[in-house]
């Protein structure tokens, strides 16, 4: 929520009412490539809807390629997801060519989907060319606490 004041003039309660009304019911996928993003105003969005979208909206794949993310868009986008009531039927989420993303926003992203998208399969991060080993390591763990049984 504090980021959302950066820029945002509406007040958040009409915002959040009037996403509920914006988020279509029958996509199955969200692409969006090639944005600018330059104050985080595309994550803030997309924290609002990851938080809002219904369950049973078939969305399942997000493709946010090539948006100039860094990490603070991460932590909006983990921010929509915890703050969902359930859980979220993302299956695939591709973070391809943001290549200001760091391993830090990776193992808190990895913490969310433990939390909050248990149906995900696939999650692409090809050209995120600040992550390094760590973000290996990151993986592993989570494959080892997430499915060690």
């Amino acid at each position: 929520e504090k980021y959302r004041s950066d820029y945002e003039g509406n007040n958040l309660q009409q915002e959040d009412a009037l996403l509920h009304i914006a988020i279509p019911t029958d996509v199955e996928q969200l692409c969006i490539r090639d944005c600018k993003n330059k104050n985080g105003e595309l994550s803030t969005w997309l924290s609002s809807v990851l938080c809002y979208i219904p369950y049973k909206c078939p969305i399942d794949w997000f493709g946010l390629e090539n948006n100039n993310f860094q990490d603070r868009d991460i932590h909006r986008i983990c921010a929509g997801l915890l703050n969902r009531v359930e859980q979220s039927n993302l299956c695939g989420l591709s973070l391809c060519n943001n290549s200001y993303i760091t391993d830090k926003c990776i193992a808190v992203l990895l913490k969310t989907i433990s939390k909050k998208c248990h149906k995900l399969q696939f999650l692409r991060l090809s050209g995120c060319t600040k992550l390094t080993n760590k973000t290996c390591q990151h993986i592993l763990e989570f494959y080892g606490k997430t499915y060690s049984d």
